[in-house]
């Protein structure tokens, strides 16, 4: 898996939900989400949150350096503006 997409409305990410997926690049993570557990993306050294600002995935993103706006220049991004990344990234 390169790309995974958290739908709306999933309010938690379960401990170690994706460790070890080494080929994980981008993470899309909504404002739903309120809790993301522990070493969720422990072994997935290339992962990047996409989120939006203030979300607690932001928090959780710069906490656990899966925040690089190098890899991706808008990581933190506004609700609309993650939706066209999603569909630039789309078609990779």
């Amino acid at each position: 898996m390169r790309k995974i997409e958290i739908a709306e409305g999933c309010i938690h990410i379960g401990a170690r939900a994706f460790s070890s997926c080494p080929k994980l690049e981008v993470v899309f993570v909504p404002s739903s989400v309120g809790y993301i557990g522990d070493d969720a993306f422990e072994g997935s050294e290339q992962a990047v949150i996409v989120c939006s600002k203030d979300s607690y995935a932001q928090k959780y993103a710069r906490v656990h350096g899966l925040y690089d706006a190098r890899k991706i220049p808008a990581t933190i991004v506004a609700e609309e503006e993650l939706r066209r990344l999603k569909r630039k990234l789309s078609h990779r």
